[in-house]
């Protein structure tokens, strides 16, 4: 036995001190969220869940019953605020909630404890899903208190308290399920025949009723997902049929296993640094041995299963936006490993509280430079409080439809289609627009509630569906020009077959051919704030897809001024889409081509698209 370690030397400023330290530490974390907190629509499926929480509504499969009855509470209940703000906050308090359990079950040894929240607690992703209100939070909430009862809970409650958390979890999100082994080993160490009995029935109990209060929300509104009338629709919703059981998104890509783990694996090291370091100087110091007891070994299966089967499964690559959707399941596994590891080092006999006074300064500043180093490289871009991009581009959307008549407004984007959602519902209440995805309005229980609100809609011919896969033009747009009016965000460009009207926002179609401008619109156009344009990234960035919307008026007006040989109108417009998204390629490539070969500005012009091409994400 080491004797350095049977005798302890007293700390200077007591463990107390730096308990309360890190309890200020948590604190700081805690008013850094609350400071950056949204206060309107953001992007991804925050839209649609905080909308859908709010009027009791049915949220895409699996449904999230648990999330959207909580956040239901949260946001009628909360008295200040905005209803996107509301559930931003509670939100915000699931995550420091992670961190407060991570804290405690690390209180004797308050610097590593400090280490490891301030670690997690300001990593990207990390950070910024305890702004954006999603289900990722709670789950990472359930499953940390599931596991803090697995190692430290009392063995009167511990078996029924752990199966009731995880039947809970699994009506939050189903990654939950990957938690088996450590429930299984709860089951089989659990003496109690009667007692585990009674904890799988609990579960069991818990875990139906979470779901079969989907049918006491309102499941037949039209932004309401499906039509959950029977416990077989139930069921395939909670299955996610819709989507495919066993696959991430609807879309037929495959994903890459070995570059998902790739990604996690920098995302790992790139903000887990200080704990990694901490981990080696226990090993160097020999006061740390990684020693793996049952209950460790089911946590690590259970860490294992995720990593190994769910990025085996996910069908998206991890790359542009579908990056942006894959990583945000980064966090589970990445919360897992970190409980982990301060499972294995609360056993260790790192004491950095009874050191030198050079040591412990080292850890202080260790602490601190990595609060430094993170709150310099995200703040910017966890900043949300006066953010106002999306919601003004939803509800920019919105004023480009004619008052007072029935339309359709297609977008192709989680993130524009939510937000216009969440606009209607929230901000404008009822309005005559349908907003719906080219994909999504094929669906049959969609199509039959449009029906139901809009008696005047043309459904396509189901019969010829089933021999061909259906055609928007001629399914959809053909047969309802006459009493909607048709709205794209993008995309749509069939000026042989239709009349495209360029919008300062999106693009109206009707009956003709050609294009033709409105810059009318312009005038119904409001910003309150933009996207940062002072950085290149090659990350993506759903902000700046959704802005990018802003330049294509000017692009179309300058590819016609341009075919029509209106060569200085041209060269204008696209002046004008460069001067509203500074990243817009296309507008550069076609200056570049104004200037002569052997013209110095046309080198420069040539660099700065190589620059773009090379340094910023291609939204275009």
């Amino acid at each position: 036995m080491n004797s350095g370690y049977c005798k302890k030397k007293p700390p200077l400023l007591g463990l107390r001190f730096w308990q309360g330290t890190g309890l200020i530490t948590i604190l700081a974390i805690a008013a850094l969220y609350l400071i950056f907190l949204p206060h309107t629509v953001q992007t991804g499926d925050t839209g649609e869940l905080v909308a859908n929480a709010y009027l009791l509504q049915v949220a895409h499969p699996p449904g999230y019953p648990l999330w959207l009855w909580i956040q239901h509470l949260a946001t009628h209940l909360i008295p200040v605020g905005t209803v996107f703000w509301r559930a931003s906050l509670l939100n915000a308090m699931f995550s420091v909630a992670v961190l407060s359990i991570l804290f405690s079950l690390l209180r004797k040894r308050p610097f590593v404890a400090m280490t490891f929240t301030v670690t997690l607690g300001l990593s990207r992703t990390y950070w910024l899903y305890s702004e954006l209100p999603d289900v990722f939070m709670l789950n990472n909430l359930l499953v940390t208190l599931l596991l803090f009862n697995y190692f430290k809970g009392g063995p009167n409650y511990r078996t029924p308290l752990i199966l009731a958390i995880f039947a809970l979890a699994l009506t939050n999100h189903h990654t939950a399920i990957f938690l088996l082994p450590v429930v299984i080993e709860t089951i089989i160490s659990e003496k109690n025949l009667r007692k585990s009995i009674f904890s799988i029935c609990l579960a069991f109990s818990l875990f139906c009723a979470a779901y079969l209060s989907i049918f006491l929300m309102d499941t037949e509104g039209l932004n309401s997902w499906g039509n959950i009338n029977t416990p077989g629709k139930l069921l395939r919703h909670m299955l996610r049929m819709d989507y495919g059981t066993f696959k991430l998104t609807a879309t037929p890509t495959a994903g890459s296993f070995a570059l998902s783990l790739r990604f996690l694996g920098a995302d790992l090291f790139k903000d887990g640094w200080p704990v990694l370091l901490l981990m080696l100087i226990g090993i160097f110091k020999r006061s740390y041995a990684l020693v793996i007891n049952r209950r460790q070994l089911a946590l690590l299966s259970s860490l294992l299963l995720l990593i190994l089967v769910f990025f085996w499964l996910a069908n998206l690559q991890p790359e542009g936006f579908r990056g942006d959707v894959l990583e945000r399941f980064f966090i589970l596994p990445t919360v897992m490993l970190t409980f982990f590891l301060a499972i294995n080092i609360s056993k260790a006999s790192i004491h950095f509280e009874n050191k030198s006074f050079l040591v412990r300064l080292a850890i202080v500043l260790l602490i601190a430079g990595s609060f430094t180093q993170k709150l310099a490289s995200y703040h910017k871009s966890h900043d949300f409080s006066k953010n106002t991009v999306i919601e003004d581009y939803a509800i920019n959307q919105l004023r480009m439809i004619p008052k007072n008549k029935q339309a359709i407004l297609f977008d192709g984007t989680d993130t524009g289609y939510y937000s216009m959602r969440y606009a209607q519902l929230i901000l404008q209440g009822k309005n005559l627009t349908i907003v719906t995805t080219p994909g999504l309005i094929f669906g049959p229980w969609y199509l039959e509630k449009i029906k139901k609100f809009y008696p005047d809609f043309t459904e396509p011919n189901q019969e010829l569906l089933k021999n061909r896969p259906p055609d928007i033009s001629t399914d959809l747009i053909m047969p309802n020009l006459k009493n909607f009016s048709i709205h794209f965000t993008k995309g749509f460009n069939d000026s042989k077959n239709f009349h495209i009207t360029y919008l300062a926002l999106g693009r109206r179609i009707t009956k003709g051919k050609g294009v033709s401008f409105e810059p009318d619109s312009f005038k119904l156009l409001s910003f309150r704030s933009q996207p940062s344009f002072s950085d290149y990234s090659l990350r993506y960035e759903a902000i700046k897809e959704v802005y990018s919307e802003y330049a294509y008026y000017h692009l179309a007006q300058g590819m016609d001024n341009y075919r029509n040989d209106r060569l200085v109108a041209a060269k204008l417009s696209f002046l004008d889409a460069l001067k509203i998204v500074p990243y817009c390629t296309p507008a550069v490539e076609n200056l570049c081509s104004f200037h002569s070969k052997f013209d110095r500005e046309r080198k420069n012009c040539l660099d700065h698209l190589e620059q773009l091409m090379l340094w910023q994400y291609q939204y275009f």
